[in-house]
């Protein structure tokens, strides 16, 4: 009975044992669980905090970025403007600059020239006087005479070769600066060499101009170039003209505008098979035969009745044209003479 009283108490000790060592693993487990999710909630409120903290330095970082944009862009038009103001400056100061420089030299060769009439005339007279005054004898006035002079009119010739070399180193620097991509040099070359006729230019030069212009694709620059040209009277800028013109002119331009006027205004016993020629080459003649009409006026009155009259050219026309090409290159012109006028030309009067 005994021996089964101290078994029940084991029993009883060892499952107080057992549900206390459940209770202590229950508690345990607890505990883990809540330090786990007390842990877990602080790192995730701190990793959103990380997060909103890294959300507003980049907001800020990106309103920065956008700030310093907009200051460079306004840096930039601000440049840009000023650089438009500073070019136009420029430009304005060339050409007041120019101006003054061509100014002065034009009332540094008058001068000149002045000096070298009074120079001459004043020594005369003040030689004149003294010998007038002392009474030599005209052996004496003759030979001081004979001294003076030569010796001012060599000082006066000196000051204006001086003057014409540097006028002539100009020139060549002028020319040179047609080659230039700058716009600014063409530009200005372009206006001296208009403005200083004066002073022809030598073959050499016109030479130069023509291989310039040659190589040039710019229509604008080629135009302005011509304008140079039609200023010189020159053999060879007559052959580069006729040259250009016999390449063939699909429309009248107003570089073969200048060309054709150049050669109207020579003399007018001139080879007029050249302008049958153009003609010739031309798709649309009645046009390039207007054009010739039109500045005949201004350049060489005679030019164009000639033209019509003229068997060779007008037989040479109506052999080498149709029928419908002679007739619009009659209508482009038949306004411009009365009935009395259009029977006195040959070219209207032909028959096929």
């Amino acid at each position: 009975m005994t021996q089964q009283n101290n078994f029940s108490n084991e029993k009883e000790h060892y499952q107080s044992l057992t549900s206390l060592f459940k209770y202590s693993v229950t508690l345990v487990s607890s505990l883990i669980v809540i330090i786990g999710g007390i842990a877990g909630y602080v790192t995730y409120n701190n990793g959103k905090e990380m997060r909103d903290d890294l959300k507003d330095e980049k907001k800020e970082l990106q309103n920065s970025v956008n700030e310093m944009k907009s200051d460079l862009k306004a840096q930039k038009e601000e440049l840009s403007l000023k650089e438009d103001m500073l070019n136009k400056k420029v430009l304005e100061l060339m050409a007041v600059t120019r101006d003054d420089i061509n100014n002065t030299k034009q009332a540094a060769v008058g001068q000149i020239a002045g000096i070298k009439d009074i120079a001459t005339t004043e020594a005369r007279g003040r030689i004149d006087q003294v010998f007038k005054d002392k009474n030599f004898d005209q052996f004496v006035e003759k030979v001081a005479q004979e001294r003076m002079e030569p010796r001012i009119q060599k000082i006066v010739d000196l000051k204006i070769d001086n003057m014409e070399n540097a006028k002539v180193d100009r020139i060549n620097l002028e020319i040179g600066n047609l080659s230039s991509t700058d716009r600014n040099k063409f530009r200005s070359a372009c206006a001296y060499l208009q403005n200083n006729l004066d002073k022809k230019f030598s073959d050499e030069q016109i030479q130069k101009i023509i291989i310039v212009v040659r190589n040039l694709t710019d229509a604008e620059s080629v135009l302005a170039i011509h304008n140079i040209l039609i200023l010189q009277k020159s053999n060879i800028i007559e052959r580069f003209f006729k040259d250009e013109l016999l390449k063939g002119i699909t429309s009248v331009s107003d570089v073969s505008n200048i060309e054709m006027t150049y050669l109207m205004s020579s003399e007018l016993e001139q080879d007029l098979s050249f302008y049958f020629e153009v003609l010739k080459k031309s798709p649309r003649p009645e046009e390039i035969l207007q054009n010739m009409f039109l500045n005949s006026f201004t350049v060489n009155k005679e030019f164009f009745p000639h033209l019509l009259n003229s068997k060779y050219i007008v037989d040479s026309m109506y052999a080498s044209f149709g029928k419908e090409q002679i007739e619009r290159c009659k209508v482009s012109i038949w306004s411009y003479f009365s009935k009395e006028q259009i029977k006195s030309f040959y070219f209207f009067t032909k028959t096929n």
